[in-house]
């Protein structure tokens, strides 16, 4: 065990102290547990790291010479107590000395792969746990790394019934998550803006982004990890220019078409990677597409013909209308989906003079 840098030093010839969270136990009998609780404000999201790591020094209790030989350490993570991810790790518990023996401080490393991966096997299941060696891996309810409200630190005595209850006192320091996903993103991104005399203009503009390329994320806010590929078109014509000058008319028209198309690392509000699905079809619809087509169109006129009878038909009078179609293609919904919608507006005023009030 290493302490941080920066918690501990030595100054005027003495040693700093370090504190370590402990958890005291008194007769837990065989089968039993004790847990540690700390809520947090704010859910954390630990999908951008591979490892979490902390110390434990498990000491017998000074005033009870009898103790099992070992008993388990348990972490748990999740958004409440109904769904969480565990762990349980055997240790060897250390007599009582009057000054701690930093060489008998213990280090885990659990893999987060390794904890979610039942739930894989298993996606259907409320819980269930497997035993791997020392270690015994566990869930319950519908957890997810992306949602970390609770982290709990605890001691389960593991002997069988009628076997000898542990009193002692739980050293737990210097949790943390390591090795984060450091794989170089990549963003490439290409526009064109052209224009056709003053008749029309075209912009086309496209883009796209490894699933690695994140902009700065406030701590404790997820990443998306989605590789992403954008194409989006708008082209604008100017009708009025083929219609003589002098008709004062506006013609607008603008086409529009917007695609979009996004594979995630990990499937839908879950820490299960997409990569590991073995159904094609199911594989395929772990996307998130989006295709939109739209036409807006207008009709006005900017200044007043002389002719009386246009002045109170025409040029009072304004037409705007929108056709859209839009396809949406989530990993939980799919939506399709036509709109029209059109605009007409009469201006009738009168001149300031020309109205009195009593």
């Amino acid at each position: 065990y290493t302490s941080p840098e920066g918690t501990f030093y030595i100054e005027n010839k003495k040693e700093s102290s370090e504190s370590a969270l402990s958890l005291g136990v008194q007769n837990l009998q065989p089968g039993h547990q004790i847990l540690l609780r700390q809520r947090l404000f704010d859910p954390y999201s630990l999908l951008s790291y591979s490892n979490a790591k902390y110390y434990v020094y498990p000491e017998a209790s000074d005033a009870n010479p009898f103790h099992p030989d070992s008993v388990e350490v348990v972490f748990r993570v999740g958004a409440d107590s109904l769904n969480y991810y565990q762990v349980r790790e055997r240790v060897a518990v250390v007599p009582y000395q009057q000054k701690m023996d930093k060489t008998r401080w213990q280090v885990f490393t659990i893999d987060l792969q390794d904890m979610t991966s039942m739930k894989q096997t298993s996606p259907d299941a409320t819980s269930g746990e497997v035993v791997m060696g020392s270690r015994t891996y566990g869930f319950k309810g519908n957890p997810t790394l992306t949602n970390v409200r609770d982290i709990f630190f605890g001691v389960y005595n593991y002997s069988p019934p009628g076997g000898t209850p542990f009193n002692g006192t739980i050293y737990y320091n210097d949790l943390m998550v390591t090795d984060p996903y450091e794989d170089v993103g990549q963003a490439r991104r290409v526009s064109l803006n052209s224009s056709f005399a003053d008749f029309s203009t075209l912009d086309i503009d496209f883009e796209d982004k490894s699933e690695n390329f994140n902009t700065t994320v406030q701590r404790g806010r997820a990443n998306t990890f989605t590789s992403s590929r954008s194409l989006n078109m708008n082209n604008k014509y100017f009708l009025h220019k083929l219609l003589p000058s002098s008709w004062n008319l506006d013609l607008p028209l603008s086409l529009t078409r917007n695609y979009s198309y996004g594979i995630p690392r990990f499937r839908a509000n879950s820490d299960l990677l997409r990569g590991n699905i073995t159904d094609p079809e199911e594989k395929n619809r772990e996307r998130n597409e989006s295709l939109l087509y739209s036409a807006d169109f207008g009709f006005s006129q900017r200044t007043a013909p002389r002719s009386k009878i246009l002045q109170y038909t025409i040029y009072r009078s304004s037409l705007s209308g929108r056709v859209e179609h839009s396809y949406r293609h989530t990993p939980t919904a799919v939506d399709t989906t036509l709109t029209r919608r059109g605009t007409y507006n009469y201006n009738l005023g009168f001149p300031s003079d020309a109205v009195s009030f009593p």
